[in-house]
């Protein structure tokens, strides 16, 4: 499998000297090309960046390692855009489920503690953490060839309602509700371009915070009889979701 980088939009620069326009490549990038890669000057790689999959050769500068941008091809929008928010689990299960919402193609990740939410983070735990899922979502980029998943600040569950709210669809995982989720996208006729997909944590949802959810326009859907760990539930249902809108269908030929 060829291996895909990602890199932020502000590593694309001029090169006053030879590159009309060129990439850096910092110094993790650098020394996974050169010393894990065994990568030389002049050969090619795909980057990631700026909503574009560049072609580039690699140049060096001195100590610098460049990117001469050869070939450039527009990254194509989802035909349906998915943002999951996930209840802060135990343990390291969030890095599993960063990992599957990458590989799926989940465009955002929003990780919420609620009243049954075990772990409790402070802000400065709070924003390891995220740094930490972030550069896991970069990762998979490198694997998968999409844009990243993007991993937005860990936040209360009444702040998760107000998010998406262009969102066509709006889902809200709990045991007790009367529909299935299957039911409820079978029933979708004209299925929108963007939802938003709500996961609790092992404990599930108190009934308080159901009923705030359906008042904030969600529908409560459930899994069937099933009882399914959390860090799977989510996965299980965001594929069940994109499949329906399409992000698994290749394009048809011209």
């Amino acid at each position: 499998m060829a291996r895909v980088f990602w890199l932020p939009a502000e590593c694309l620069q001029p090169d006053r000297d030879a590159l009309p326009r060129a990439i850096f490549f910092p110094p993790e990038e650098r020394h996974h090309l050169l010393h894990v890669l065994r990568k030389k000057a002049g050969e090619k790689v795909d980057v990631l960046c700026d909503g574009q999959r560049l072609q580039v050769e690699l140049v060096f500068r001195g100590e610098q390692l460049l990117g001469r941008i050869l070939q450039t091809q527009p990254i194509p929008p989802p035909p349906f855009s998915l943002d999951l928010a996930q209840g802060l689990p135990k343990g390291r299960k969030m890095e599993e489920v960063v990992v599957f919402a990458a590989q799926v193609g989940v465009q955002r990740l929003l990780p919420f503690h609620s009243l049954r939410s075990i772990p409790r983070l402070d802000d400065v735990e709070s924003r390891r953490k995220r740094e930490r899922w972030q550069r896991l979502a970069d990762e998979e980029a490198k694997v998968t060839g999409s844009l990243p998943l993007q991993v937005v600040p860990l936040s209360p569950f009444e702040q998760i309602l107000h998010q998406g709210p262009g969102a066509g669809l709006r889902l809200f995982c709990w045991e007790n509700a009367e529909r299935s989720l299957l039911d409820i996208l079978e029933k979708t006729p004209a299925f929108p371009q963007a939802g938003i997909l709500v996961i609790g944590p092992e404990g599930g949802f108190a009934p308080k915070e159901a009923q705030l959810a359906e008042q904030a326009g969600f529908q409560a859907v459930h899994l069937g009889e099933r009882i399914i760990r959390t860090e799977v539930a989510g996965m299980l249902a965001a594929v069940l979701i994109l499949e329906r809108g399409g992000a698994f269908r290749l394009p048809s030929p011209s």
